[in-house]
């Protein structure tokens, strides 16, 4: 209607742990998070509405609306490979999944490519809510010009393993701020 929009979307996001710290111990070595087990990414998809809350006049002003989902939301977490100083590894030492239990700052040279531990990627089902409102400033009927800020709650029956020695997580809240440039045809 003039009022309601029903809307479908998809996001990917990565989320990172409040206690993520990107160090390096070595000049010469890669930035790296001490104590990182896994890089973690959600994959958001669900339908909802969006509701006009105070209507924009012909040519000016602001539209104000709130906006509000829901759906599935696909957590991954993709293991976290360190290069890591061995006296017989020689020079140039392989990559190797991080464990607490072995590596230190001292004997950590940095941080592998992304694409190592991608094969090992593990699928985290969940489900996620969102709540926002925006505000639509387009002076023309053909153009969007738009705000949007809200909330995003994720949730997952386990807790995610991102970080090792600390808590971690089942329940993330998220802060959002958009801004949305386009055209109508």
């Amino acid at each position: 209607t003039v009022h309601q929009k029903r809307i479908l979307e998809a996001e990917f996001v990565s989320m990172k742990h409040p206690k993520e710290f990107r160090t390096k111990y070595y000049d010469d070595g890669q930035a790296y998070v001490y104590g990182k087990l896994n890089s973690f990414f959600i994959m958001r998809t669900g339908a909802g509405l969006i509701n006009v809350i105070a209507a924009k006049g012909n040519r000016s002003g602001v539209e104000i609306r709130y906006v509000g989902s829901a759906g599935f939301a696909l957590g991954m977490t993709k293991p976290v490979y360190l290069y890591i100083i061995d006296a017989q590894a020689g020079s140039d030492p392989p990559p190797v999944r991080y464990d607490p239990d072995k590596h230190f700052p001292d004997n950590i040279e940095g941080q592998a490519e992304f694409g190592k531990g991608l094969s090992e990627t593990k699928f985290h089902p969940g489900a996620y809510g969102k709540f926002g409102f925006s505000f639509e400033y387009a002076s023309f009927d053909k153009d969007i010009k738009s705000i949007e800020t809200g909330i995003i709650l994720d949730a997952f029956p386990k807790k995610i393993p991102i970080m090792a020695m600390t808590e971690n997580q089942q329940v993330f809240l998220s802060f959002y701020v958009s801004l949305v440039y386009g055209g109508k045809w």
